[in-house]
This record gives structure tokens, C-alpha cells and sequence, in this order.
């Protein structure tokens, strides 16, 4: 039994109205600012920083620190134990971390542990500690906990960071029976539940450094220099068309369901591929104040055209518990989506 999607079939081909509200260049822009008196502020020290606000901090016998030098497989996790340093041979330290948000962060749950060696610390409590062998463009909770002597045992405060998005790209291209294969993750991701990146329409840079419409491209951009797909992948790869994303909304099957704590949509393939599926999640987009919208409730993936607009740019789309949600519809080019690739 097909789901509701394939209602959209008899609709006129393009023209959907969005579920999304489109929004004109300067929405959600700032303010503009008439100081023209401005300077730069002096730049930070993000080590000085850490270390002034760990240091502030006496009130709990273990402070976790903010996540600094994040890249795509590593992290610098500074802490604070306000106990004496001298006991620190005889404890168990440790950073406990994982990136699936329904694990506790407690000692014997079977979260991933970093443990400590008490000559990191200083003489004020304090270390540094760098996590290798993370997972590119994941958000990881994570805390700091001492346990000493079986008998003090202490928990610091639970705070999170993401990995930045990998620096090369590689999925598997999944055959659903369609005229391309979609690969099986959003461009910039390494598991299928990931958003991946965020992208302005065209934009190859990952920077998101447009500033206004203008600057983004005013035509197609598929398999061309401004497509994001084909700029960071080999072998054929690039965005998909808005007749190739119909074609997945009207003769997939299309299954809500949760990976790995993240919801989404599982899209299964067709006659003898009916087995194989990609998953979707609701990754959101984030519009021109810079806030993540709608994540865990919607999707929206860019194609790789414009349309007739040199404003908007299509897109598929779906808003959770919508009836017949599912669509391609035109968005505005300076709104961030990620991209889901496809391949001949």
C-alpha cells in the first residue's frame, strides 16, 4: 500500500504552493546600522577564555569546560576537579560522551569514556584534554566526572558540541528503482540521520558568506562550478532536479520512523527494489537570522534549479503531521538547506 504521497500525482507538475512561508530578500535580515565608528574588539584567547571560567567556578567539585578546537574527528574538552591534586593518582577520571540523544551520561550506561591521566591537570585542577576518533558533523553531549577512593564521586555539568562537517564527502548511491540513485546521506554528513550542511542556493563555499540574493547564482546550477554536489564530489554526482524529486515523492513508499533518536522519513524503493530505502531526517533549514527552523519536524532539500525566479530556487519538502505535505516548491535562494545528491 502507497502512502499519501502518491495523491500528488494528479497535481499540477511544479506549481505546489510551499508549506514553508517564502520570504523576500530581507526578511529576518538585521536592522542596518547607521555607526560607521565601529572597530574590531581585540581578539580572544579561547584557551585564556576557558581556563578564566573554570577558574570562576568553586561551587561543585567538577566543572565541565566548553568544547574548544573542534574539527571533524577531534575535540580539546578543558575541565576542573576542585579536590585536592594529590588524590588525583588514586581516582578515575574521565570525559563521558555520546552522540545518540537519549543515552545518560553516567558511569556504566555504555556511553564512550575518555579517561584521564592526573598528570594532565595542573596545579589548579585543571586539564586539557584532546578526544580523537570522533564521527564528522555530530553533535555530541558530553561531561566530566571524578570518582575517588569509592567514596566521592561527582558529576560536572552536561554541555554539548558538533564536529564540523567532513573534509571530503563519500556515500552509497542506493538504487531505489528510479531514473539516479540517491545517495544515502545529506552532502556533508557520514551517517544517514545527519543533517550535513546547510547550504545557500549555489553557494559552494560552506562559509554561508552571501550576504543578499545578488550574490548567488541567477540560473540552474546543476553538474555546473556553483553546485555545491558536483564541486565536492567525483564520479557524477550532483543536485537533483525538481522532476527527479517528484519523481521520489510520487512513486516511493514513504515511512515515518526514528533513527538512532532522530525522526524522519524512510523513502523505499519501487517494484524490485521495494526493499531498499534511504532515510531522510528532519533536519530543518535555517532562514535569514541565522536559527535552525523546524528541526525535527521538517525537511527541505535544494535542487538544483531556479525556476522562473531569480529570487527562489526549488526544493522538496515536508512539514510532519501535514497530510499530504510532501512537495517541490520554490524557496528563497538566501534560506540554508542541505542537499541530498543524486547519480546517474
Amino acid at each position: 500500500m502507497k502512502s499519501v504521497f502518491q495523491t500528488l500525482a494528479t497535481l499540477s507538475l511544479l506549481i505546489s504552493l510551499p508549506l514553508f512561508y517564502s520570504c523576500s530578500d530581507d526578511d529576518d535580515s538585521p536592522s542596518p546600522s547607521n555607526d560607521t565608528t565601529k572597530v574590531d574588539p581585540t581578539p580572544s584567547d579561547p584557551v585564556k577564555d576557558a581556563t578564566d571560567k573554570l577558574m570562576a567556578n568553586d561551587s561543585v567539585l567538577v566543572v565541565t569546560g566548553d568544547a574548544l578546537n573542534i574539527t571533524p574527528t577531534s575535540v580539546m574538552i578543558p575541565f576542573r576537579v576542585n579536590y585536592d591534586p594529590e588524590a588525583f593518582s588514586n581516582a578515575r577520571i574521565a570525559i563521558i560522551f555520546s552522540d545518540f540523544p537519549d543515552d545518560e551520561l553516567n558511569y556504566g550506561q555504555g556511553c564512550q569514556e575518555f579517561y584521564v591521566n592526573p598528570s594532565n591537570f595542573d596545579r589548579f585542577g585543571i586539564a586539557y584534554v584532546t578526544i580523537p576518533d570522533l564521527v564528522p558533523n555530530t553533535k555530541y553531549r558530553y561531561r566530566a566526572y571524578f570518582f575517588f577512593n569509592d567514596k566521592t564521586y561527582a558529576y560536572g555539568e552536561e554541555l554539548a558540541f558538533s564536529t564540523t562537517p567532513p573534509y571530503t564527502f563519500s556515500a552509497e548511491a542506493v538504487d531505489l528503482g528510479l531514473s539516479v540513485k540517491w545517495a544515502s546521506t545529506n552532502l556533508g554528513a557520514t551517517r544517514s540521520y545527519q543533517s550535513g550542511v546547510y547550504y545557500h542556493y549555489g553557494d559552494t563555499t560552506r562559509l554561508a558568506i552571501a550576504t543578499s540574493i545578488a550574490q548567488l547564482p541567477k540560473t540552474d546550477i546543476i553538474g555546473t562550478d556553483s553546485d555545491p554536489v558536483s564541486a565536492e564530489l567525483p564520479d557524477g554526482w550532483a543536485s537533483p532536479t525538481s522532476a527527479q524529486m517528484l519523481e521520489l515523492i510520487n512513486n516511493c513508499t514513504w515511512v515515518k520512523d526514528i533513527e538512532h533518536g532522530f525522526p524522519g522519513y524512510r523513502v523505499y524503493g519501487i517494484n524490485d527494489r521495494a526493499q531498499y530505502y534511504i532515510f531522510i531526517p528532519f533536519a530543518g533549514y535555517i532562514n535569514n537570522s541565522g536559527q535552525v527552523a523546524q528541526e525535527n519536524t521538517a525537511f527541505m532539500l535544494w535542487s538544483g534549479e531556479q525556476g522562473d525566479d531569480d529570487g527562489k530556487a526549488y526544493c522538496l519538502q515536508l512539514v510532519d503531521g501535514t497530510a499530504n505535505s510532501g512537495s517541490v516548491a520554490r524557496t528563497n535562494k538566501m534560506w540554508r538547506l542541505p542537499i541530498r545528491p543524486v547519480r546517474k
